[in-house]
């Protein structure tokens, strides 16, 4: 399942985020699906409140095709 924060960005694994002004990363879980660990020591279900998360660093993606030009 996709979740998406208040203004429509997609959450992923490894973002960086900020709830309720605790800040955060998010993780996988295979049997839970997505949910944050903040900052005091709490963990966020992504599921429940993904309308209130604001990302604040997405995760860089990997460039696949460098250096294969000839």
């Amino acid at each position: 399942m996709y979740y998406k924060d208040y203004k429509g960005t997609l959450i992923e694994t490894g973002d960086k985020i900020r709830y309720k002004k605790k800040k955060g990363v998010i993780v996988s879980d295979e049997f839970e699906g997505l949910y944050a660990e903040l900052k005091n020591g709490f963990k966020v279900r992504i599921k429940d409140v993904h309308r209130d998360i604001r990302v604040v660093y997405k995760k860089r993606k990997k460039h696949h095709n460098v250096g294969k030009r000839k």
